[in-house]
């Protein structure tokens, strides 16, 4: 999997790399967008995950260092979902203002790391609850229904017992 989002990774800060957001023609898409606002945006979209996923070799590095740490690869997986949201905006963008071959890049990109983010986030889960099983969900909502479940009968049972006594002493 680490691999595989190196991979992505490396594909994925090359398209960026490569993407000049400044060679954007305006057309009729932008007619009622400010002259150059969305090639504005867009670049500074694309400058803000050039910085994010240029973090991510690092971190994966780490993760492969610290054999699969869960706090380690966590974080990768924090930031890879913060690239992917990015991405996502930038693709669009790209879509609405840019060349086609550049939103393909993107839209590949964007595809990768989202099947290498649902790896790391499966990986994440299985390892939490291989160091805490309790924290499964199911076995704590049935728990909280089971004391839910226990205490009201009991309620009532002590509310027939006080209405029992005090027809008792009338």
């Amino acid at each position: 999997m680490l691999t595989d989002a190196e991979a992505a990774v490396t594909a994925t800060n090359t398209d960026l790399a490569n993407l000049r957001t400044d060679k954007w023609a305006s057309g009729w898409k932008t007619g009622f967008i400010k002259k150059s606002s969305h090639k504005q945006q867009a670049g500074q979209t694309a400058d803000t995950l050039k910085l994010q996923a240029g973090q991510l070799p690092t971190m994966i590095s780490e993760v492969r260092s610290s054999h699969g740490n869960v706090g380690s690869t966590f974080k990768l997986y924090n930031n890879l979902t913060l690239v992917c949201e990015n991405l996502d905006i930038l693709a669009e963008a790209t879509q609405n203002y840019g060349k086609k071959d550049d939103y393909n890049r993107l839209s590949a990109d964007y595809t990768n790391l989202l099947r290498i983010r649902a790896s790391l986030s499966n990986y994440v889960e299985q390892r939490a609850a291989m160091v805490d099983p309790r924290g499964n969900v199911v076995a704590t909502s049935s728990t909280s229904v089971l004391k839910k479940d226990d205490s009201a009968p009991a309620k009532k049972t002590i509310a027939h017992n006080k209405k029992k006594t005090s027809a008792a002493n009338r």
